[in-house]
């Protein structure tokens, strides 16, 4: 099966090369490797025009519009999606596809999110040889490195409007109309650390329920409970200190919030690494995106 590799980048000079590595050392060479560019204002572009057998596509502003146009112009049966900031073993496209061979009714596929593994921006590339483990079913995809089929955007698209989880509401979308995503965590990758400055930013655009709300309306609340709870809980952390000079009791939002990231990491996680600096920064992201929230219903009404 060809595979066209697809690489969305935004001021990325820090990692690029590691990136484009990694997908150019792969047991079994993609057929095309597309990006496109969101207007980055570092030496992304100039890094870009070393390799020739990489093709820089167009230019966009979003992460959403970015994967649309990526998504619309590949010529791949498979699309496999990297990220700027990510590599991947020199096996990682061959595990890919021989699951795909071997799961014919397999459209999206990738690891879970622990399946990544920490990368320092000098750090020589791991060429490590990952086993394929069971295959399963889950509600959600690591959109960093992932493969998907081109048939699947005869029925689903990247939404524009979506400068961060494009990925999830392609899930969303995909649900509604029945298509599974399906992860192994022996497909793993290495994720590259990203300036805190851009981190910020990030955290802003992450705070976009109301996105969610607007194009799935009631359905996604009853779909997904646990993000309207989450939406809810961003919004209280930001309004509880003001509010408990009036209602002392407005304060419970926090030890709430507490609980209920405690709860998730035990899902998702366990105890074993929890410290009290992640605690802390758990809630601080939770009380940036509720800004994010902000942002974004200001843009609804305006």
């Amino acid at each position: 099966m060809k595979v066209s590799v697809c690489i969305p980048t935004y001021n990325a000079a820090t990692t690029i090369d590691n990136c484009l590595r990694s997908v150019m050392n792969q047991s079994i060479p993609p057929f095309e490797i597309l990006i496109v560019d969101g207007y980055s204002q570092d030496e992304t572009l100039d890094i870009l025009r070393k390799y020739k057998n990489v093709k820089v596509i167009a230019s966009a502003k979003g992460i959403g519009r970015a994967r649309k146009i990526l998504a619309e112009r590949a010529s791949g049966e498979i699309l496999a999606w990297i990220d700027a900031d990510v590599v991947v073993p020199s096996n990682w496209l061959e595990l890919h596809l021989k699951i795909h061979r071997e799961n014919q009714s397999i459209q999206i596929l990738s690891g879970r999110w622990y399946a990544f593994r920490p990368l320092l921006p000098r750090q020589t590339i791991p060429d490590t040889r990952c086993e394929i483990t069971p295959i399963h079913e889950w509600l959600g995809i690591t959109q960093a490195a992932c493969t998907m089929k081109k048939v699947l955007f005869s029925s689903v698209i990247y939404d524009e409007k979506f400068r961060r989880a494009e990925e999830w509401d392609l899930m969303m979308a995909a649900h509604r109309k029945g298509i599974k995503s399906h992860y192994s965590k022996g497909l793993f990758a290495y994720h590259i650390s990203k300036p805190r400055k851009r981190l910020f930013k990030e955290m802003i655009y992450a705070g976009n329920y109301v996105l969610f709300l607007e194009k799935y309306g009631l359905w996604y609340i009853k779909s997904n409970p646990r993000h309207f709870l989450t939406f809810l809980l961003r919004i209280s952390l930001i309004y509880a200190l003001p509010l408990s000079i009036i209602f002392p009791w407005a304060l419970m939002s926090y030890p709430i919030a507490l609980v209920a990231y405690l709860i998730n990491f035990k899902l998702f996680g366990g105890y074993s690494r929890i410290k009290l600096k992640t605690i802390v920064t758990k809630l601080f992201i939770e009380l940036v995106r509720g800004l994010g929230e902000h942002y974004h219903i200001l843009n609804f009404f305006f």
